[in-house]
């Protein structure tokens, strides 16, 4: 019974280490095709809004009684090179912080996998 539990252990953290391997090496890949997108293109924003009455949204529609907007889409002009900047470092900001947290998780699935868990190794460089 414990080896059966053993295996499926080690199966388990075989497949958390490739799907969070999988996960970090997707988010790097998005992070790294916004950069040329954002530089490239006018960042487009999603504000949400809140209290907005929009009577006119579903006006000459007898089926619709009332109606509201929830996001826009905020595309800025004339930009700065530095507010460009801005906007282009905090999108990627969130993707930057996933990528080590995954790619901790995979690492750490990664060693129970080997079997190497969290003790001491016997042979480190770390003395």
């Amino acid at each position: 019974m414990v080896t059966s539990l053993a295996h499926l252990d080690r199966k388990v953290a075989f497949l958390f280490a490739v799907i969070f391997g999988l996960a970090a090496v997707g988010i790097a890949v998005s992070v790294l095709v916004a950069i040329p997108a954002g530089l490239a293109n006018t960042p487009i924003l999603r504000v949400p809004l809140e209290n907005l009455e929009t009577p006119a949204l579903g006006e000459g529609n007898s089926e619709i009684l009332k109606a509201a907007y929830a996001t826009a889409d905020v595309q800025p002009a004339g930009l700065t090179p530095t507010e460009r900047y801005w906007l282009i470092g905090s999108g990627l900001l969130g993707g930057l912080a996933g990528l080590p947290s995954s790619a901790t998780l995979g690492v750490i699935s990664w060693s129970v996998y080997r079997c190497a868990g969290f003790g001491k190794r016997p042979s480190s460089s770390w003395n």
